[in-house]
């Protein structure tokens, strides 16, 4: 509190007291005074006591009207939402919780939104956040970045996840800065139709050369992609598989994944499969059998083998998917083909060597797991287009 000395055209002194607080609707600074005609001691506690009877009074008369309007006054910003509703998700008593692989992507689209993507936003008071500041983030993430679709929804869960959260607060009035906002998508090319992208998978006869290849370097890593090729199964799905899972000669079931996430709290553990259609039973060929049995073979020579995984290292323990990929990178030039090598590519030529063979689509998918249809659905019709070719050249041929 100051005080101000103040004279009229009449000659007459009085003394302005005055406080500055904030508004706690607006953060605004705001001044309230009172007029005495004495500056002492005595009317300087007086003066002091009005004021804060005032203030408070001013205050309260905000938070109500705030409270009416459904927000609890807050300074909570965008950035602490989010990590208010990561902590939520990584709670294990939560109503849904949340796999310690998706988690640790999450954890990585934060870490990108607050130091490159949502500078400015990030520090914003979450209820000063509109519908424009979140639609002009998607179209910078979309027209400007380049980025795709599939990539800026994975940024939409968590900005999602964190308004929804604040809305239950009361932090927030509405949700229309979701709701409302949407990631668009540029409108599309006769180039853009005919470059549709395909699922990478591999011709036989490519196959046929990296298995050589990967062989003379390195069997037991050329069995994993052996294997993949011929069951469609995921890297983490055959990495999970315990010799329990080999039944009856020609079965195996797939009940779990092997979380490879570098900020999962489960990592390097079995954990449930992807989705629900993950969660199966296949049938295994006379190759895969004979793989298997020889891993059960194989690691009977491993010292002191301390977990059931059948797909380890020397010490015993489950191959990461990184150092797979990397020796596959590092033999690329090698194969002397286009497509880029990977382990999911195995999986995905599986696909393909069904559908070669004309394997009902609703098959395929059960067998590899896939309760969304799109990749599946994309190999398949790839594949009938080039037999349709080859159909063309066999009626020209009469």
């Amino acid at each position: 509190m100051w005080v101000e000395e103040r004279t009229d055209k009449k000659g007459k002194t009085t003394y302005k007291y005055i406080e500055r607080f904030e508004n706690p609707e607006t953060k605004k600074l705001i001044k309230k005074s009172i007029t005495l005609e004495k500056n002492n001691r005595q009317v300087w506690n007086f003066a002091q006591k009005e004021l804060n009877r005032m203030i408070a009074e001013e205050t309260d008369k905000v938070k109500a009207k705030s409270q009416e309007n459904g927000i609890i006054p807050n300074d909570k910003t965008l950035g602490d939402m989010i990590d208010e509703w990561f902590l939520e998700i990584n709670d294990p008593r939560s109503i849904r919780p949340v796999k310690g692989s998706t988690l640790s992507g999450y954890s990585y689209g934060i870490d990108a939104l607050k130091n490159k993507l949502m500078i400015l936003e990030i520090n914003m008071r979450v209820q000063d956040v509109t519908f424009d500041d979140v639609q002009a983030f998607y179209d910078r993430m979309t027209f400007d970045i380049g980025y795709q679709k599939s990539y800026v929804k994975r940024f939409r869960a968590i900005i999602r996840g964190a308004f929804t959260l604040a809305y239950k607060k009361r932090y927030v009035r509405n949700l229309d800065q979701i709701h409302f906002s949407r990631i668009k998508e540029p409108l599309k090319t006769i180039q853009d139709m005919e470059k549709r992208q395909i699922p990478r998978y591999f011709e036989k006869d490519e196959v046929k050369k990296i298995f050589e290849i990967c062989n003379s370097y390195n069997p037991l890593y050329t069995q994993v992609f052996e294997l993949q090729y011929l069951t469609g199964m995921r890297f983490g799905e055959v990495m999970a598989l315990e010799e329990k899972n080999f039944r009856e000669g020609f079965l195996l079931d797939i009940h779990g994944t092997f979380d490879n996430a570098v900020r999962s709290k489960t990592r390097r553990k079995k954990v449930p499969p992807k989705t629900k259609k993950s969660f199966r039973t296949i049938e295994l060929g006379d190759k895969a059998v004979e793989i298997i049995k020889s891993r059960i073979y194989h690691n009977q020579f491993i010292k002191d083998k301390k977990t059931n995984f059948l797909f380890v290292t020397r010490h015993g323990k489950p191959y990461d998917l990184g150092t797979l990929n990397g020796f596959l990178n590092a033999h690329q030039q090698e194969f002397g083909i286009t497509t880029k090598a990977s382990t999911h590519v195995f999986r995905h030529t599986h696909i393909s060597l069904l559908a070669e063979k004309k394997v009902p689509l609703q098959v395929i998918m059960e067998r590899v797991g896939h309760e969304d249809r799109e990749t599946t659905e994309k190999i398949y019709m790839h594949v009938t287009k080039k037999q349709k070719t080859d159909l063309l050249k066999t009626l020209n041929s009469f």
